[in-house]
């Protein structure tokens, strides 16, 4: 990808400048693969893809602008928080938006660049149940009868699921309604609001947490089981279900909090002439 220097002047009709014959991406997602694929066949550049956390992402292009041997070109991550407020304002990668778009994409997703929505769901296997979702109420998954057979990312690996927590406290509003429809009395709070208060519940029915959605994925969807688990991914997952044959369908829950990832794209090839500040996961 071009770097700040010679962004303003590459259009899609044409090959990014030639610096070098292959590039290097650290991508959040496999896609890469087919992604650099296409990228090769229409400007004949080779692109190296490597599928890894934000967490990963971070700590290598920070240890490469510091040492002077920087070596990826672009990034695909997660967590816009810390690209807006860490890694872009402290000039370890700049930002980039496609000259040739600039005037279609909306301002608002071009700070950080934004190219993909992805949508968080709760899933659950539809052979098992096959009149749908077991719970109809996000509250259910603090029963008893869930305990550890809820499947989660770990938000100590992936600040997605912390901005999924920070969209459940945002929306405590919603959760205090939704309480009080299943449980048919108010809520009795111990933490400030119904959304840490959900948040606190969920974890007392000990999930089980993963660093990567397709392991959720196969928890819930695998076929056969007799009593299978709940599950939190990306709704992407569900591309998948006929060609691993697995069984996952999506719930509809009340009041449930809608989040969703918001991968960005920018290059790395800026060096930090300051101390990045330490990083917070917040909501994207």
């Amino acid at each position: 990808m071009p770097t700040s220097r010679t962004a303003a002047t590459w259009t899609p009709s044409s090959p990014p400048p030639r610096r070098r014959e292959k590039l290097v991406a650290y991508w959040h997602s496999s896609r890469i693969e087919k992604a650099g694929e296409a990228f090769e066949e229409k400007y004949g550049i080779k692109v190296t893809g490597t599928k890894q956390t934000d967490s990963e992402t971070t700590e290598r292009v920070v240890r490469e602008v510091e040492s002077g041997n920087i070596l990826a070109d672009v990034i695909g991550y997660d967590d816009g928080a810390r690209l807006a407020n860490h890694l872009i304002p402290y000039e370890i990668i700049t930002n980039y938006v496609p000259p040739a778009y600039a005037d279609v994409i909306d301002p608002e997703y071009t700070d950080p660049m934004i190219y993909l929505f992805q949508v968080t769901v709760w899933g659950y296997n539809t052979e098992t149940y096959p009149d749908g979702c077991p719970v109809s109420n996000l509250w259910e998954l603090t029963e008893p009868e869930w305990k550890r057979n809820i499947h989660m990312l770990d938000p100590r690996l992936r600040t997605t699921q912390v901005q999924w927590f920070a969209e459940a406290e945002k929306h405590s509003d919603e959760l205090e309604a939704a309480y009080q429809e299943y449980a048919g009395e108010p809520l009795k709070l111990t933490e400030e609001n119904a959304g840490l208060e959900f948040i606190k519940r969920l974890a007392q029915n000990d999930p089980i947490v993963h660093q990567g959605d397709e392991e959720i994925a196969v928890a819930v969807g695998v076929t056969g089981q007799a009593n299978p688990p709940m599950g939190q991914y990306t709704i992407g997952r569900h591309r998948d279900n006929e060609k691993l044959g697995h069984a996952l369908g999506y719930c509809e829950l009340t009041r449930s909090p809608r989040s969703t990832s918001r991968p960005t794209s920018a290059s790395s090839r800026e060096r930090s002439t300051r101390t990045p500040p330490g990083c917070s996961s917040t909501s994207s």
